[in-house]
């Protein structure tokens, strides 16, 4: 795989509305979501809905993804959970 260029993902889409409703469920919380109109792209300017196709990934390297969304979803919670955690997490970059 040295100089492929590799897709990760679990070949399975979710649309950001569905997402966040996720994160909603997960949290337990009451939140009202709101939409800025602003930043809503036009009909027909973008794709609705991206899937990674992991084939070539998992050709090359036999990886598969063990965990699913929700259980990454509940690890990413509890570790913004942590008070402690916070001194990691810096907001201002972009962090992959």
């Amino acid at each position: 795989a040295i100089g492929k260029t590799i897709n990760i993902g679990t070949m399975v889409d979710i649309s950001i509305g569905e997402l966040v409703e996720k994160i909603i469920s997960l949290r337990g919380r009451i939140v009202h979501v709101i939409t800025d109109e602003k930043r809503v792209r036009p009909p027909k300017s973008e794709v609705v809905r991206l899937l990674c196709d992991n084939r070539k990934l998992v050709s090359l390297t036999g990886f598969k993804p063990k965990i699913s969304l929700d259980e990454g979803l509940v690890r990413t919670i509890n570790w913004f959970n942590n008070p402690e955690n916070m001194k990691y997490y810096k907001p201002e970059i972009y962090n992959v």
